[in-house]
């Protein structure tokens, strides 16, 4: 079972995956997480932790970057629940370049065929739970807004295995998934 938890950022993806592997009954069908750090490829391409001040050229090679890392790691796991889907990165693609030029096209498909492995998207849409700035991540309510709905869309348009989870609780939030991909 491969499970994506998809949304923006501060959507509470990472502390519902941590909540996840806690449970016993997810534990007997996906054991691990599947994550990557972000802050270090940036870091690594001698950018700020947090992206900002990033020219639209190193933001494309950075998104690169982390989709093939994405892909490397995921390819090398049977199962695992992973706090950041293909169609997230697709999405903060076309938010931040808004172009419709090649690479942008071989991104997008890139991604959206890398989402249909996943067993199912679990949607955490954009103000589900109340934004923590943390001052890595970006805090732009429009930008997160339009980020979200792109997502939504996507898991439309692509006709992927989806529920979206707009509920806060955490312990309610569990109990919705696994009822979901029928664990309860």
């Amino acid at each position: 079972m491969k499970i994506a938890l998809s949304g923006t950022s501060s959507t509470g993806k990472t502390t519902l995956l941590n909540d996840l592997l806690l449970n016993r009954q997810i534990k007997e069908h996906v054991c691990q997480a599947a994550q990557i750090d972000t802050r270090s490829i940036l870091t690594d391409m001698g950018l700020r932790a947090d992206g900002f001040g990033c020219s639209s050229k190193s933001m494309r090679e950075f998104q690169w970057r982390v989709l093939e890392e994405k892909q490397r790691s995921e390819s090398k796991l049977a199962s695992f629940i992973t706090d950041r889907s293909y169609l997230d990165l697709a999405a903060y693609w076309v938010t931040r370049h808004n172009e419709h030029d090649q690479e942008t096209a071989d991104y997008i498909d890139r991604c959206i065929e890398a989402a249909a492995t996943y067993t199912t998207h679990i949607f955490l849409p954009y103000g589900r739970i109340p934004f923590s700035e943390d001052s890595f991540r970006p805090s732009d309510p429009v930008f997160l807004s339009n980020v979200s709905n792109t997502i939504s869309s996507q898991l439309t348009e692509s006709n992927l295995p989806h529920m979206t989870l707009a509920e806060a609780d955490r312990d309610k939030s569990v109990a919705l998934i696994l009822n979901y991909i029928q664990l309860s």
